[in-house]
């Protein structure tokens, strides 16, 4: 069998590798940690962060206030580290990734308990996360991780097109190419996809085909 492999010592840019952007990092960075990663106390102790800055923004009128704003925030602070920890990690990952902090993004998501295929994606954000530190083999094993455990008809929504086609040039280069079939046979939501998502499929269809 003669094998196709693509070179790599070129670039993560020239091999078309989508990272920081695309939007699996986009969702992650726009959401809120999820309910089951809350404590029971979460909605209380927003309300207590929210009653603090608006006493300390009141507090012209009637200085006070800004010291009783100022403590009501301590006091949520310190009580939510007690509670609340993977939802702290939860935001300190989209912080740093908002930083451009990979390691540190990583090392919190690291942290998290997800096991539900509601949570699986944030393998997918830490893959993004490797390709940024040109960690490829780091990012092949999240990407390989996913797409192996997650159940494929969530691969059809065109927020993981990106991703898809990363985890197939990955795959190649690993000789991976049952995964890479795999991934390269699902089909996309044939209505919405796109000219370039067509060429993508296209292009690493022959590099299997010739494998």
């Amino acid at each position: 069998m003669t094998k196709t492999k693509i070179d790599t010592n070129i670039q993560k840019q020239k091999k078309g590798l989508t990272v920081i952007g695309n939007p699996i990092v986009n969702k992650f960075i726009s959401s809120s940690p999820p309910t089951h990663l809350r404590s029971s106390h979460y909605s209380l102790q927003a309300a207590l962060g929210i009653a603090g800055i608006l006493l300390i923004f009141i507090s012209f009128k009637m200085p006070i206030l800004f010291f009783i704003g100022v403590l009501l925030l301590y006091m949520r602070r310190k009580w939510r580290l007690k509670t609340d920890g993977h939802a702290i990690n939860y935001r300190n990952a989209i912080t740093a990734l908002k930083k451009k902090k990979y390691t540190e993004c990583i090392q919190n998501l690291n942290k998290l308990p997800y096991t539900s295929n509601s949570m699986s994606y944030l393998d997918l954000v830490k893959a993004s996360c490797f390709l940024e530190l040109e960690d490829l083999e780091s990012a092949y094993k999240m990407y390989k991780n996913y797409f192996e455990r997650t159940p494929t008809p969530l691969w059809s929504d065109p927020l993981y097109w990106s991703a898809r086609e990363n985890a197939v040039v990955l795959s190649l280069e690993h000789e991976n190419l049952e995964l890479a079939k795999r991934i390269l046979n699902e089909p996309t939501e044939h209505l919405t996809e796109n000219k370039k998502t067509i060429r993508w499929k296209n292009k690493y269809a022959k590099y299997v085909d010739e494998s």
